[in-house]
């Protein structure tokens, strides 16, 4: 319930900034974070699960509109210069079956880019999770994210377990981004570079070890948008819930929510 309440007062907090002339998001980059696409809002305590017809009515907006769509890395390699580009990126995280079923040919189908931020054990072991109606959560096969690669996706780490990283020892840190990086790369047969934080949970000690470990930056769970002057292993990250109307998903792409 606190949940819906929170999302409910920022709605009407944004719906209130929408009048006021000028939309506060310019220029940089403004990264989007989905999960699951398909199946209700309701399956989910934090709405994760976005209808299909919601995704595709948003990818038509973006592709219609003055934004261009680039990928995670892309933010990062112009990090210097981003106040010069109005960017999208549209980020995936845990590796849902329906992110290669759903959303991968509708992306296909707007020429749009993305990236898909992968957990590695999801991917190679059997899930026990369900969704709040029961049904089982079905995580993609390491065939569907060397399918993804092929057509032109960026894929990311999102850690072997999604744990919360800054409760790891040194060690188990530092293996949790050596190995998800090497599982995946030995999969897809490209090097991979980015990832995101399980729950979002960062502090010093795990964007050291990022660093040290080779990726060149991160996306974090802390909302706003990406200007030059932002860490590159602390992206700001705009959720998109089930129960965004194509409405809410415009005033969150202007900044009414920042």
């Amino acid at each position: 319930m606190n949940f819906l309440v929170n999302k409910n007062i920022k709605r009407a907090l944004a719906e209130i900034r929408s009048f006021i002339p000028g939309a506060p998001f310019r220029s940089g980059a403004r990264i989007l974070m989905y999960h699951s696409i398909g199946g209700r809002p309701e399956d989910h305590p934090l709405a994760v699960r976005v209808p299909t017809d919601k995704f595709e009515k948003e990818l038509l907006e973006l592709a219609e509109s003055d934004y261009k769509t680039v990928a995670v890395s892309e933010v990062i390699e112009n990090i210097k210069a981003i106040d010069n580009y109005k960017f999208i990126a549209i980020t995936f995280d845990d590796g849902y079956k329906d992110n290669i079923v759903t959303a991968a040919p509708l992306l296909k189908k707007f020429g749009l880019k993305a990236t898909f931020f992968i957990s590695t054990s999801y991917i190679d072991e059997k899930s026990q999770k369900r969704w709040a109606d029961g049904e089982m959560r079905e995580y993609m096969r390491w065939e569907d994210i060397a399918r993804l690669e092929e057509m032109g996706f960026e894929i990311g780490s999102h850690m072997v377990h999604h744990t919360n990283l800054t409760a790891l020892s040194d060690a188990d840190l530092c293996l949790e981004f050596k190995s998800s990086r090497d599982i995946i790369s030995r999969h897809i047969g490209c090097p991979v570079k980015i990832f995101s934080y399980p729950y979002g949970e960062v502090d010093h000690r795990v964007i050291e070890t990022a660093r040290d470990t080779g990726y060149i930056g991160g996306c974090s769970s802390f909302s706003g948008y990406n200007n030059s002057n932002i860490n590159k292993y602390i992206l700001r990250r705009t959720e998109i819930d089930g129960y965004d109307t194509i409405r809410n998903f415009r005033h969150k792409i202007s900044g009414f929510y920042d």
